[in-house]
């Protein structure tokens, strides 16, 4: 299976591979969205990465041309605070976003790695709509965070011996 070009957009560098039948709407909002001050990257139906802005690019050390045409859960490798793999292929959040409208997906925390370091980050998505909701793009604004509260504790508690920080017993 051959990729389209990457060609550029004036909000940065965009995947056009022809495979669905493009949403004008769609595509102006992904320029406006690209545009704006916070880290954005946006995925197709099939999970490939569409949108990749410059915010997005100084955030994680990843150039929109090294991860445009990946699926999200490659680019991302995600994990939770317990080191769990968080992102991965058919994602429960993405199809939340893409299916459920009425439903809106909670804010969360994930642990990439960026520059050669773990890196924690306040996640929020929602999708902009297609004809068919299966089709629409998942748009995920990115803003790094302080370790996550759980990975805190347990990083306290590793150091404690076991014994939570608060005495309360073990986590």
């Amino acid at each position: 299976m051959s990729m389209a070009p990457i060609t550029p957009s004036p909000a940065g560098v965009r995947l056009v591979d022809g495979s669905l039948p493009a949403m004008p709407h769609t595509s102006e909002a992904l320029d406006r969205i690209a545009r704006s001050g916070e880290a954005v990257f946006a995925i197709d139906s099939a999970d490939r990465v569409i949108l990749w802005n410059k915010k997005c690019e100084e955030l994680l050390g990843k150039t929109a041309r090294s991860v445009l045409g990946k699926r999200c859960y490659d680019a991302m490798g995600g994990r939770d605070a317990h080191g769990n793999v968080y992102c991965y292929r058919n994602c429960p959040v993405a199809y939340q976003a893409r299916e459920r409208p009425k439903e809106a997906v909670q804010r969360f925390q994930l642990s990439v790695e960026a520059n050669k370091e773990r890196k924690w980050l306040e996640v929020s998505l929602f999708a902009i709509p297609s004809y068919h909701p299966a089709l629409s793009t998942v748009v995920h604004v990115l803003r790094p965070t302080a370790k996550h509260a759980v990975a805190g504790a347990l990083a306290e508690r590793d150091a404690n011996h076991g014994e939570s920080v608060a005495g309360r017993g073990r986590l």
